[in-house]
């Protein structure tokens, strides 16, 4: 029905469903946004995680290693040097010299095999949820970012109760939102400082806090720091917050972040409790 009266076919009603491919095709045509860029910039982030991951396998499986070889090198000198009295005493040392290389190339092998389970996770895979136990979470990724706290200079301290309800969430997903938010908030505090895990159950659901000391955000800047390829840091891709709200949603859970120039910043999540509440 037009103005005055007057019948006039709605013609656009059957072109609605044509919009968001022709907007989309001017966008490209206009390069309103850059397909190469954005490869690259998701290639880059991907890069990112790796080369932390790799440093901190480098960092955490040389202490297995140096244990090994310092036993080794050690029995070895030992029996050079007659330092055994007979071969009883030296039977008895060498089994215990092989049990203990043996404890230290399983803690190795369990280092990789977490490492590599956590590398090929994937934001695109179904979502499996299952009650999650958040201290198991939190203590499983730190030696993922123990080399990047130590680099810096950084202390994590943490506030987890062991009596804490499990949250109705994917497993995978947890670790990397945690990753994610401790990883970000090493990279805001170059000077060193002090990250703050902390947990607690509160209105029907589980709140989490990751508090750093860093520079801050400013006011105008904290409403865009969710979207895709915003980033504040010279060599960031934008990526990172993106994802990890993206993962936080696919759980059912709400991430919010506060503030303070100067001051640090803290992002505020909160879960279901381990019975779907």
């Amino acid at each position: 029905m037009g103005g005055y009266g007057i019948n006039l076919p709605q013609y656009g009603l059957f072109l609605m469903p044509l919009y968001p491919f022709i907007i989309g095709y001017f966008m490209i045509r206009k390069n309103l946004f850059n397909l190469e860029e954005i490869a690259e910039a998701a290639q880059r982030a991907k890069l990112a995680a790796i080369g932390i991951l790799a440093t901190s396998i480098n960092h955490e499986i040389r202490n297995p290693l140096y244990v090994i070889r310092g036993l080794a090198e050690s029995h070895l000198a030992n029996l050079e040097g007659n330092a055994y009295q007979n071969d009883q005493e030296r039977i008895a040392k060498s089994k215990e010299v092989l049990s203990k290389s043996i404890e230290q190339a399983q803690r190795a092998m369990d280092i990789v095999k977490r490492f590599a389970a956590f590398a090929k996770q994937g934001t695109k895979e179904e979502t499996q949820f299952e009650e999650v136990d958040l201290l198991a979470v939190f203590e499983g990724i730190l030696p993922l970012v123990q080399h990047e706290l130590e680099l810096d200079k950084i202390r994590l301290t943490s506030d987890i109760p062991d009596d804490l309800p499990p949250i109705h969430a994917d497993r995978r997903h947890m670790e990397e939102i945690l990753f994610n938010l401790i990883v970000n908030a090493c990279q805001a505090m170059k000077n060193g400082g002090q990250i703050s895990v902390r947990a607690e159950q509160k209105n029907g659901s589980v709140q989490i806090e990751v508090e750093d000391q860093g520079s801050g955000i400013p006011r105008d800047r904290l409403s865009k720091i969710f979207e895709p390829f915003y980033t504040t840091k010279d060599t960031g891709t934008g990526l990172g917050l993106y994802i990890t709200r993206q993962l936080v949603e696919k759980n059912r859970g709400k991430i919010k972040v506060e503030s303070k120039l100067n001051k640090g910043t803290r992002f505020i999540l909160n879960f279901p409790l381990g019975n779907g509440r």
